[in-house]
């Protein structure tokens, strides 16, 4: 249809040789069109045409559809021809960018009643900005074709060609032009007035506000050559990439050849097992992200290809149990690219032939020590993929804080990052993988027993939770002392417990409304990237009323969806539906409506720590965020009651925090959350003066403090 209109031709209807003998057309106005014809109308009106379509149940669809006509306006004042203009090229790749130029300058070769003001517009506002580039500046569409030629011979050209690869360009370029140090570099360069270097800062991987420089000169948009796509066959059938086994065993082997220059190894052995680590590092990425090993640039920032804090966690926690159990949060957070990630986990010089070594052979070490009791060993844990080390500590009993109601545990690398001891972040089974949820507290507490004692056999434990995470901590301590083991301490951050919340009309309405969840799981996604920067909260989440909650939950996704990549946001709406349905499991799973504290076997043995948030408030200003439609805040109670019923030895400490979800975002509640996890995670404990000082700085004006 569309094509129709825009060659103005009727086309013939194909393989038609006559009309069913029941369906009269002689007095109708229709006709069944067996050669294309001319597709006129009166005085210039738009065409309208019609698409319909009838399913196998019955149901029709009928789209009408108009032509656009632009309204007639007076011819645009553009400035004087030779006035010079930035001309700017993106594409994929420099492949698909020597296919864009060649496809303008045919372009322009066919049409000379093209401007050049208006060409420059609409590829600087009018065209996604890819990573190969090329700019030039031209006065003249002679120039602009003479530019193109020179650039497509690979020859000297009569004008300056500014290119740039953000495939290949340091990571050290693009940092200087973000941030403030990039405003500053770009506020000097349209004060000066210099569309030279304009041209070279965007060709570089600058962002220009094309129409503040336009200064609003009148330009238009027209029509010019679409994106060259690569000719590109997927099917489905494609082999998979094989992938080679690397086993926990084979790593030391690898940093013992490249351990000291002095020890003379296999080398040919060494560097086949670096390149499988690479190749298995690449394969892991390439999975994630759902593309090809051939379609990564390991030099490329991750968050190009949409790693948010979820696909972070997955990333960390498939490196850990497939490559190195070690790995930590701290030096995954520290990798910006893929080259980053491989050159942490290949130890150096490992993807390089080395000189064969003439020294004489280190004499063999002896067998290290056992190590103490309490001394976790970091071992591989594949049977428990929810299992993730937060942090680079080795030394002292580990740490396990437990999921809250999202599932993930991104949220406490901070806490582990202050720990001096292991700490372990227990994600909810089934949390964006395919494994069966777990489904009820209790059943989860049970499963997350068995792989705390996997890790660390023998007690004494210190656990923790951030809401409902509180609540599995607790569930935890009390199976565990069953099982005769003892519990140290339990870190509760503002977890909600009482009859009043658990039941049906209480629970979270993500449970029972779709598009609540839609816009909860998005929207904590975006939060998790800015948890350090509420500030930017208006323009960075997605505001209920920028959506329509007529539309059906498919479509209000893709709405949600449009909004969130003009805030970044890159995943695709896939990874969006997977996020949604995940989370929706992991809440019902929880089943709270069904869930009652028990008493704990031994409740004077362990210490428990209660950080409330102060305000009192769940989603305070961010409720807009995170509900489709405005409820009534219900009222909590004293929610923490039941632990201090239960725990002799109870702590309750207020925290400033504008709500509940803001705990841990907000810089001065995260900080003192923060001082109080060091101290009491460090190799010698929670000092008794500490403990006092803290609960005065913090003390509760409701219930008790001890």
């Amino acid at each position: 249809m569309l094509m129709a209109m825009k060659e103005r031709t009727i086309p013939a209807l194909h393989n038609y040789e006559s009309s069913n003998d029941y369906i009269n057309l002689t007095d109708s106005p229709f006709v069944i069109h067996t050669k294309n014809r001319s597709w006129t109308t009166a005085d210039e009106r738009p065409r309208l045409g019609a698409v319909s379509t009838t399913g196998i149940s019955g149901t029709n669809a009928h789209l009408v559809v108009e032509e656009y006509i632009p309204a007639q306006q007076e011819a645009v004042d553009h400035e004087p021809t030779d006035a010079p203009q930035i001309i700017v090229l993106s594409a994929k790749n420099r492949e698909r960018l020597d296919e864009v130029a060649a496809q303008l300058l045919a372009f322009q070769e066919a049409d000379e009643s093209l401007k050049l003001p208006d060409i420059a517009h609409t590829l600087q506002v009018g065209r996604d900005e890819m990573e190969a580039r090329l700019a030039m500046v031209v006065q003249s569409r002679d120039e602009l074709m003479q530019g193109l030629r020179g650039y497509l011979k690979k020859g000297d050209a009569p004008i300056a060609l500014y290119l740039g690869d953000l495939n290949e360009s340091h990571s050290e370029i693009l940092d200087l032009l973000a941030g403030i140090t990039g405003e500053t570099v770009l506020r000097a360069l349209l004060a000066e007035g210099n569309l030279g270097k304009l041209a070279l800062y965007w060709a570089k991987g600058g962002k220009i506000p094309w129409e503040a420089l336009q200064g609003g000169a009148s330009a238009r948009r027209i029509s010019l050559p679409t994106y060259p796509f690569e000719r590109r066959r997927c099917w489905l059938t494609a082999p998979t990439i094989a992938r080679r086994e690397l086993t926990t065993q084979s790593l030391p082997a690898v940093a013992a050849a490249f351990a000291s220059e002095a020890v003379p190894v296999c080398e040919e052995q060494d560097l086949a097992i670096a390149e499988d680590l690479r190749e298995r590092v690449i394969g892991i990425i390439s999975e994630l992200v759902g593309l090809t090993p051939a379609e990564l640039k390991v030099n490329k920032p991750l968050d190009h290809y949409g790693f948010d804090s979820i696909l972070f966690m997955q990333l960390l926690q498939q490196i850990q149990t497939q490559i190195d159990p070690s790995f930590s949060f701290v030096k995954l957070s520290e990798c910006r690219s893929m080259e980053d990630l491989i050159r942490e986990l290949v130890p150096n010089g490992a993807t390089k032939a080395k000189p064969k070594a003439t020294q004489t052979p280190a004499p063999p070490q002896a067998p290290l020590a056992a190590p103490p009791a309490h001394k976790p060993v970091q071992t591989s844990l594949p049977q428990f993929p929810e299992l993730v080390l937060l942090n680079q500590a080795t030394e002292g009993r580990s740490i396990f804080w437990m999921h809250g109601t999202a599932g993930g545990v991104g949220i406490y690398s901070m806490i582990a990052k202050v720990s001096n001891r292991p700490f372990y972040g227990i994600q909810a089974r089934g949390w964006m993988s395919n494994r069966t949820p777990i489904r009820g507290i209790y059943a989860m507490a049970a499963y997350y027993v068995h792989i705390i004692q996997t890790v660390q056999p023998e007690g004494p434990y210190d656990l923790g939770g951030y809401s409902l995470g509180g609540l599995l901590a607790f569930e935890v301590a009390r199976q565990l002392q069953e099982l005769g083991q003892k519990v140290n301490s339990i870190v509760f951050l503002d977890t909600l417990y009482s009859d009043k919340i658990y039941t049906k009309t209480m629970l979270p309405e993500a449970m029972f409304n779709r598009k609540t969840a839609i816009l909860q799981s998005l929207n904590m996604t975006l939060l998790t990237e800015i948890q350090h920067e509420p500030e930017k909260i208006p323009t960075t989440l997605i505001h209920r009323d920028d959506l329509d909650p007529t539309l059906s939950d498919e479509e209000y996704s893709k709405q949600l969806l449009t909004l969130a990549r003009e805030r970044g946001y890159k995943r695709t709406e896939d990874y969006l539906n997977t996020m949604i349905q995940s989370s929706s499991d992991v809440q019902e799973a929880f089943d709270r409506s069904g869930f009652t504290i028990l008493p704990l076997p031994n409740p004077q043995e362990v210490s428990a720590y209660f950080f409330r948030n102060k305000s009192g408030s769940f989603l305070g200003a961010l409720e807009p965020y995170f509900k489709v439609k405005t409820s009534p805040v219900f009222d909590q109670g004293d929610y923490w009651a039941e632990f201090e019923r239960q725990i002799d030895d109870f702590h309750l400490f207020d925290i400033d925090s504008s709500n509940h979800m803001m705990l841990l975002s907000e810089p001065k509640a995260a900080a003192s959350i923060l001082a109080f996890c060091q101290e009491l995670y460090s190799a010698f404990g929670l000092d008794p003066t500490f403990l006092e000082t803290f609960a005065h700085e913090h003390r509760s004006l409701v219930g008790t403090t001890s």
